[in-house]
């Protein structure tokens, strides 16, 4: 097992957990994200970043991990995550966890959010 690390500038994450928050409020009260503090909704975005990483590079012939992309999921079913490789950014909010294989592009990926457009 390797350790991949996921940095986000902090502007760029608050922008997101205050999107998430605005739709958190705004959804089903019957969805487990219904009215969740920003805390936990961080705690969310980064448990769905993990999964779909730690997925992505189960296999050795994992994409370049700077083509990878994915649709956050609800509150956010209009935002798409991507990864850029980078040199480690040690002043910005990461979470490292392990994989099975390195990706291309790198073990060391900002995230970015992307809104789609429709």
């Amino acid at each position: 097992m390797q350790e991949m690390t996921v940095y986000c500038l902090e502007r760029t994450l608050q922008a997101v957990l205050k999107k998430m928050e605005t739709r958190a409020a705004e959804i089903s009260p019957r969805h487990r994200m219904y009215k969740m503090t920003a805390a936990q909704l961080e705690t969310e975005l980064w448990a769905t970043i993990e999964k779909e990483l730690t997925e992505h590079c189960a296999s050795v012939h994992a994409d370049n991990i700077s083509l990878y992309a994915f649709v956050v999921g609800a509150p956010l079913d209009d935002t798409v995550f991507m990864c850029t490789g980078i040199d480690p950014v040690p002043h910005a909010p990461q979470r490292s966890f392990s994989v099975q294989h390195a990706p291309q592009g790198g073990l060391h990926v900002m995230a970015d959010f992307y809104a789609l457009l429709g």
